[in-house]
């Protein structure tokens, strides 16, 4: 008895693969015409509203969601650690940008301009802490340390400044002699 049962419940499933088999049609259009019949019946669906309610507040979702949080963020962590990601997505996108950026040029100039006067107003907002800073650094030094740091940085522009100061002294002192000879 039983392989026949199955044996017609098997044949009652390959027919209902079957797209166009009647008994198939049948099954859809009493399932459509009931879920048409339950959009207007307002009695089933408070119903079926109050068992979402209670199914939804029965279980306890925080555990559930903050493991998943958890397990979301290191694999984000793991991901952004990894070389796929940086081969695969970063650099790839940053030459990208790079290479726009590289074809706009008032996106350049725009940039640029941006960027002075991001600097511009942080010097302006901290210039007494700047000066501050390079006063307490200045202090950590002693006289002789601080003549060879700034010999050695500015010591071959401090030369040329010489030589050109005696090179302008020494024809300003022809002219002001070929002057008084001239004259007296």
């Amino acid at each position: 008895m039983s392989l026949v049962i199955q044996s017609v419940l098997l044949s009652v499933i390959e027919d209902m693969k079957q797209v166009h088999h009647p008994n198939r049609l049948a099954i859809l259009d009493h399932v459509r015409r009931n879920l048409a019949q339950l959009t207007q019946d307002e009695e089933r669906l408070a119903k079926i509203d109050q068992w979402k309610a209670t199914e939804v507040d029965r279980f306890d979702l925080q555990p559930v969601l903050n493991r998943a949080y958890t397990a979301g963020i290191e694999e984000l962590k793991t991901y952004l650690a990894s070389d796929s990601f940086w081969e695969n997505r970063a650099l790839p996108l940053m030459n990208q940008a790079l290479n726009e950026w590289d074809q706009h040029p008032t996106f350049k100039e725009e940039s640029d301009r941006w960027m002075k006067d991001q600097l511009v107003r942080f010097v302006d907002q901290n210039h007494q802490k700047i000066g501050g800073l390079v006063r307490e650094n200045l202090n950590r030094f002693d006289t002789e340390t601080l003549i060879h740091m700034i010999e050695d940085k500015v010591g071959n522009d401090l030369q040329w400044i010489r030589v050109n100061g005696a090179i302008c002294g020494f024809f300003i002192g022809l002219i002001l002699g070929g002057i008084k000879l001239f004259i007296g």
